[in-house]
């Protein structure tokens, strides 16, 4: 199995170990449910994986902790969350990242080193926030 999809089940949860004897997967699509916790060791076994749709959910904060060993991760999908805030570096482990989508979610402010070492990034969607012009513009120079 290298695509795993459940949209529109309205899932709260993504449980440890969930996908445990899905090695291969190479796309993870979890669309328009209801998640809001995703357990530590959820992806732990996704080496493999380059892609990732979480959007259309309740996630609050991404927590980069949950998402070690995704080396192969080039899309990220988060928008149409509730996600207010983003630590420093929480992206750079992914260094092929090239896809980064945090439209629609609750951001206020970014910081400087949130986009540090992506450097095949190629889209960033940071839409329909409450950022500024100004919060933006200081921010992605650094890139």
């Amino acid at each position: 199995l290298v695509h795993f999809s459940i949209n529109g089940y309205e899932s709260e949860k993504l449980y440890a170990k969930m996908f445990k004897n899905m090695a291969e997967l190479k796309c993870l699509e979890f669309r328009s449910n209801k998640i809001n916790i995703i357990e530590n060791e959820s992806f732990c076994n996704l080496k493999k994986l380059e892609k990732i749709d979480l959007s259309d959910n309740l996630l609050n904060e991404f927590d980069s902790s949950l998402y070690i060993n995704l080396k192969y991760l080039k899309k990220l999908n988060l928008s149409s969350n509730k996600i207010t805030s983003l630590e420093p570096f929480c992206f750079s482990q992914f260094k092929l990242l090239e896809f980064l989508n945090l439209s629609s979610n609750k951001l206020i402010s970014i910081d400087s080193n949130l986009f540090a070492g992506l450097y095949n990034l190629t889209v960033l969607n940071l839409s329909y926030n409450n950022l500024t012009f100004n919060e933006i513009e200081n921010n992605i120079e650094y890139m």
